[in-house]
């Protein structure tokens, strides 16, 4: 199991996460650290997209700030399969939000 594509913001609350296997959501751990503070950003939901298990949706309790590089880190995500995200996957990642 691989993440197909950069993470992105689809707004300034949302991230979304393409996988190459449908995705067991209930076994998602993320952080999304602000680059300013250092503090972790709390979720208010983890979720799969309705029309493709294969997507992740990540939705922030507060928006982000634009053109800041938010770190975001997959600590483990397994597929419906039971297939682990590998340890190469899970390095920091950066997102911004334009």
């Amino acid at each position: 199991m691989d993440v197909v594509r950069d993470p992105f913001f689809v707004n300034a609350t949302t991230i979304e996460i393409a996988f190459s296997q449908p995705i067991n959501e209930s076994t998602v751990d993320v952080t999304i650290t602000h680059p300013k503070n250092k503090k972790i950003l709390a979720l208010a939901s983890k979720k799969t997209s309705p029309e493709d298990m294969r997507i992740l949706i990540l939705t922030l309790n507060t928006p982000i700030e634009l053109g800041l590089p938010y770190e975001i880190i997959l600590k483990k995500i397994v597929s419906l399969d039971g297939v682990e995200l590998p340890p190469e996957n899970r390095i920091p990642m950066k997102l911004v939000y334009q």
